[in-house]
């Protein structure tokens, strides 16, 4: 368990996650997010205000014409407050130790690269917090309890794509959800991420999110495979992929 981690768990209140999920709870929502809760079986479960995954089968490409790289990652939530840890190791080239941390905490969004120890990419300011921001509203589907803090609203764009504005700790991110017919989210598309090969220039261009293959785990369906891609002038860059191994609930410090 991370430092960071260790943080967000002292400060989540788990006291009422035995409380369940109700229909009632989700009304203020579009009816497009109610229909997903209710097909991926929310109610009646537990309230959930964080969660841990371990992914497997995963990729990173660190350059649109990179070859793809496999690697362990582990991905931490919290809606309270609203935390996002994503940890990833690797070996470059079969040797060179590669880590890399994509960060949410406090308001503040990170993305730190090392290779061989040696810092290569330090991300952060007003662009990472926004980018870190929007990418934890992409994943809230996986985390309703942050639906029920009301600092997130809604706009439908049509029947399959509803918009979502979070705000939080002074930053604003927008996205919007895309719906197929069986009620699963399986895309998030957004305007506010920034890219960077190296954390000093950023540039503006589109990035989503796609979720596939839903499976039910502890009584929930999710989906078990997700993929991210900037959709740069030249052509769209699918930079990561992975499986979910494992997901576990309300994790305690």
């Amino acid at each position: 368990m991370s430092k960071e981690m260790e943080e967000t768990l002292q400060r989540c209140p788990l006291n009422n996650s035995q409380v369940p999920f109700s229909a009632e709870d989700f009304l203020h929502l579009p009816q497009q997010m109610q229909a997903y809760l209710t097909h991926c079986r929310y109610f009646g479960k537990g309230r959930i205000y964080n969660f841990l995954i371990d992914f497997e089968h995963t990729g990173i490409k660190l350059k649109p014409d990179a070859k793809w790289t496999s690697m362990k990652c582990q991905q931490f939530n919290s809606v309270l407050p609203p935390t996002r840890l994503a940890l990833m190791q690797s070996r470059m080239y079969g040797f060179i130790p590669f880590t890399g941390r994509d960060k949410l905490q406090n308001g503040h969004g990170n993305m730190l690269i090392k290779l061989a120890g040696i810092t290569v990419s330090n991300a952060t300011g007003t662009k990472m917090d926004q980018a870190a921001l929007v990418t934890y509203l992409a994943e809230t589907p996986l985390l309703p309890a942050a639906y029920l803090l009301h600092n997130i609203t809604w706009n439908e764009i049509s029947e399959n794509i509803i918009k979502a504005t979070v705000t939080d700790a002074g930053n604003t991110a927008s996205g919007e959800f895309y719906f197929n017919d069986q009620h699963e989210i399986n895309a998030f598309r957004t305007n506010d991420r920034f890219y960077s090969s190296d954390g000093k220039e950023y540039k503006n261009w589109a990035w989503s999110a796609y979720y596939d293959r839903y499976e039910e785990r502890n009584g929930i369906k999710i989906p078990t495979v997700v993929r991210a891609v900037w959709h740069m002038p030249e052509g769209d860059y699918e930079y990561f992929r992975a499986a979910t191994k494992s997901i576990r609930y309300n994790i305690r410090p």
